[in-house]
C-alpha cells in the first residue's frame, strides 16, 4: 500500500478579505505546488523585510522557499522578544506584543508562539507590516506571568532585540556570515516528466536478502556478492524481454568489469506460466546468464526492501533490478528496465567513497549540512516484522551484522540498533548467551547507554535462571515421554534435590524405586533426605530406618556408606547407643584418614551426645 496520505491535492492559499470571507489566491501566489505538502515555515529569509516561506513535501522536491517577491507597499519591523528566565522562560514564548501607529484605534498584536504548524515552528522573530502609516507610537508587551511592560526607541524598517526589564530596545543587524546562505538555494527544480522508470541509488548500503528458488532452496552467500546485478522479470513481460536480450548483447562486456548476472524468473508466482516456458525465452534469446525460478518469499522480501528505502510504497514491478556490490550490499534498485549501459556506468559507484554515493544519490545541488546519512536495518527489520516474518529479520540482521564489521566507515547508530535487535531476537529465542554477546558488543560502542546497561542485566539474570532451570525442563520430558524408566525418575529427583526442592525430590526418588526396584542409589538418597531433613513436614525418620535396613541386607552390611545412613537413620529414631555402633562400623571398614571419614567421626560425636544428625543444622 502507498504511504501518501494526501497526494493529487494541489496546495493551496487564502487571503482574508476584511474578515468577511476568504478568497483563493493560489495560482496568483505561486502556491499552487502539486506535491504532496507537509510543513510551513515563515521567516525573513534573505532579510528584505517581508516574510519568504519554506514549504516540505513528501514528494519532490521535499523543500521549497518561496521568496517573497511582492512590491512592498510600506516599511515593517522585526522584533525578537528576550525573557528574563525566571518569571518569564528565555524564549519568550506566549508573550503578547502590542505595536500602535499614529492615527489607527487598535493596535497589531503578534505572539510568541512555540509550535504553529503542521510539523513545523516558523522564526520567533515577530514581523510587523507598517502600511503606508509607519509612524510607530507604542510599543507594550505583556509577558507570560502577567506584567506589562512598554519599550521605546524601535523605528521603523529595521530589527530590534527587546530584553524583558529593560525598556530601551537593542538594533539587531544579522553578521555577515548570514548572507553566506542567501546564496545557497538552488533554483527552481526542474523535475523530469512522470514515469514507471525509477533509478535509486542508496546513500548507504545493506545486504541484500537472500535468494530462494521456486523450490525454497536458498542460494549461497557467496553466489550474491557482486559486482552483480539480480533481476525479477517474467517471461510475459515485454519489457523484461527486451532488457535481458539487450544484456545478452553486452555479455563479453559485462565479463571484462566482472559483472554477473541472476535473472530471477517470477512466472510460477504470477500464475502466468512455468519455468519451461521462461527457459524457452532465455534459449531463444541465447541468454548468457544464471537464472533461475524464484519463490513467493523472495519477491515479497525484495519487495519489503525497496519500500524501507522509499517512502511511496508502489509495488515492485517487473522487471526490476538490485545492482550488488562486492560485500553483497544493494547500491542500487532499478524499476523498469535498465540499459547495459546504464548498469556499466553505475559499477563505478560500487566501490566509490561516501561522499560520492550521496552525491549520486542526489538529483539535485546543494549544500549538506551533516554526513552522509546511515540507513541501517531498522526501517527493513521494521518491514519484516510488520509482516510477522521473524525468522528472515533474524537471518538478516545476523548477515548485516557480519557485512558492517568488515566496513571501516560503519556508522555508529546502525551497528548498535542491529546489535540491539539481535539480543532481542536472541532474547526470544532464550538464547540469552548470544543476547549478552550482543549487548556487550554494543555497549562497547555506547558504553552510556542506560537501556542497553538494563536490557544487558536483564539477559544475565535470564541466563542465570536457565541455567539453574533448563536441565531440569530436559528431564522432565524425558519422564514425560518415557514414564516407566526408572533411571529418568532418579535423574529427575537428583535435579529436585540440587534445586532443594526436596519434596518433588522425594517423590522422583519414589517413582524411581517403583518402577526400578533394584535402584539402591535411590534408596539410600530417599532414607538420606527422610532421616536429615530439620522439617518435620518432611523427615520421616521410620521410613528412613526401614530403608536402610533393606539397603543393609541387600549389602551385607560390610558397606560403608551404608553404615553411615543407618546410623544416622537410628539417631534420627533416637536408638543413639545403636547409631554409635554402626557409625564405628563405618569407620572401621573406612581406611585412612579422608573426609568422608571425618564426617562420620563428627556424627559419631553426636550420637555420643544423644543429638541426631539433621543437614544444614549447625552442631
Amino acid at each position: 500500500m502507498d504511504r501518501s496520505f494526501s497526494g493529487d491535492e494541489r496546495h493551496s492559499a487564502f487571503l482574508n478579505v476584511k474578515g468577511e470571507h476568504f478568497a483563493d489566491i493560489s495560482a496568483v501566489t505561486g502556491f499552487d505546488f502539486a506535491e504532496d505538502g507537509r510543513a510551513l515555515v515563515l521567516d525573513d529569509w534573505d532579510f528584505d523585510g517581508d516574510v519568504d516561506v519554506w514549504v516540505t513535501a513528501r514528494t519532490a522536491p521535499r523543500l521549497r522557499l518561496l521568496k517573497n517577491n511582492v512590491e512592498k507597499g510600506g516599511e515593517s519591523v522585526f522584533l525578537n522578544l528576550q525573557g528574563n528566565g525566571t518569571t518569564t522562560n528565555r524564549d519568550a514564548v506566549g508573550a503578547r506584543c502590542e505595536l500602535w501607529l499614529e492615527g489607527e484605534e487598535y493596535p497589531l498584536t503578534r505572539t510568541v508562539r512555540a509550535g504553529d504548524s503542521f510539523l513545523s515552528q516558523s522564526s520567533a522573530w515577530l514581523h510587523f507590516g507598517l502600511g503606508s502609516q509607519s509612524q510607530i507610537t507604542r510599543l507594550v508587551v505583556h509577558w507570560p506571568a502577567g506584567k506589562e511592560e512598554e519599550f521605546v526607541g524601535v523605528q521603523p524598517g529595521k530589527r530590534f532585540v527587546l530584553n524583558q526589564g529593560r525598556k530601551n530596545a537593542k538594533e539587531w543587524t544579522p553578521p555577515p556570515s548570514f548572507s553566506s546562505l542567501l546564496g545557497k538555494v538552488s533554483p527552481e527544480l526542474e523535475l523530469p516528466a512522470e514515469t514507471d522508470l525509477a533509478r535509486v541509488v542508496l546513500p548507504s548500503r545493506i545486504p541484500l536478502p537472500m535468494i530462494h528458488s521456486s523450490d525454497g532452496k536458498p542460494l549461497d552467500e557467496s553466489d550474491l556478492k557482486g559486482p552483480l546485478v539480480v533481476n525479477l522479470w517474467a517471461s510475459w513481460c515485454k519489457p523484461c524481454l527486451t532488457e535481458l536480450e539487450e544484456w545478452s548483447e553486452h555479455a563479453e562486456q559485462f565479463r571484462a568489469v566482472g559483472l554477473r548476472v541472476i535473472a530471477a524468473n517470477t512466472d510460477e508466482v504470477a500464475n502466468h506460466g512455468t519455468t519451461v516456458a521462461a527457459k524457452k525465452v532465455l534459449d531463444e534469446i541465447d541468454f548468457p546468464y544464471l537464472s533461475m525460478g524464484v519463490d513467493r518469499a523472495t519477491i515479497q522480501r525484495l519487495d519489503y526492501f525497496q519500500r524501507s528505502f522509499l517512502d511511496r510504497w508502489l509495488p515492485l514491478p517487473v522487471p526490476s533490478s538490485f545492482l550488488v556490490d562486492r560485500e553483497g550490499r544493494v547500491a542500487v534498485i532499478y524499476k523498469g528496465a535498465v540499459s547495459a549501459e546504464a548498469l556499466m556506468r553505475d559499477l563505478a559507484l560500487l566501490d566509490a567513497d561516501r561522499e560520492t554515493v550521496r552525491k549520486a544519490a542526489t538529483p539535485f545541488t546543494g549544500r549538506w549540512a551533516d554526513g552522509p546519512p546511515s540507513i541501517g536495518v531498522t526501517r527493513f527489520v521494521g518491514q519484516l516484522l510488520d509482516h510477522k516474518q521473524l525468522d528472515d529479520a533474524k537471518r538478516f540482521i545476523s548477515r548485516y551484522l557480519v557485512s558492517e564489521r568488515k566496513d571501516p566507515s560503519a556508522r555508529v547508530s546502525a551497528m548498535v540498533s542491529a546489535l540491539r535487535y539481535s539480543a532481542l531476537f536472541s532474547n526470544l529465542s532464550h538464547d540469552y548467551e548470544a543476547a549478552i554477546v550482543a549487548l556487550e558488543e554494543a555497549l562497547a560502542i555506547v558504553p552510556q547507554d542506560a537501556e542497553l546497561q538494563g536490557l544487558l542485566a536483564e539477559a544475565q539474570a535470564q541466563l542465570t535462571n536457565q541455567k539453574k532451570q533448563s536441565p531440569l525442563a530436559n528431564l522432565l520430558l524425558k519422564v514425560e515421554s518415557e514414564p516407566k524408566n526408572g533411571q529418568a525418575h532418579l535423574d529427575l529427583a537428583n535435579a529436585y534435590r540440587d534445586l532443594n526442592d526436596y519434596p518433588n525430590a522425594i517423590a522422583g526418588y519414589k517413582n524411581a524405586l517403583r518402577n526400578d526396584p533394584k535402584l539402591l542409589v535411590a534408596a539410600g538418597r530417599l532414607a538420606w533426605i527422610l532421616a536429615t531433613h530439620p522439617s518435620a513436614e518432611i523427615q520421616d525418620s521410620k521410613s528412613a530406618l526401614a530403608l536402610s535396613d533393606r539397603l543393609m541386607k541387600v549389602t551385607g552390611g560390610k558397606d560403608p556408606s551404608i553404615l553411615d545412613l543407618r546410623g544416622i537413620a537410628l539417631a534420627a529414631n533416637g536408638d543413639f547407643a545403636s547409631a554409635v555402633e554402626s557409625a564405628r562400623a563405618a569407620i572401621d571398614v573406612l581406611e585412612g584418614d579422608t573426609a568422608y571419614k571425618r564426617a562420620i567421626a563428627l556424627r559419631l560425636n553426636l550420637y555420643e551426645e544423644g543429638k541426631p544428625y539433621l543437614e544444614g543444622v549447625v552442631k
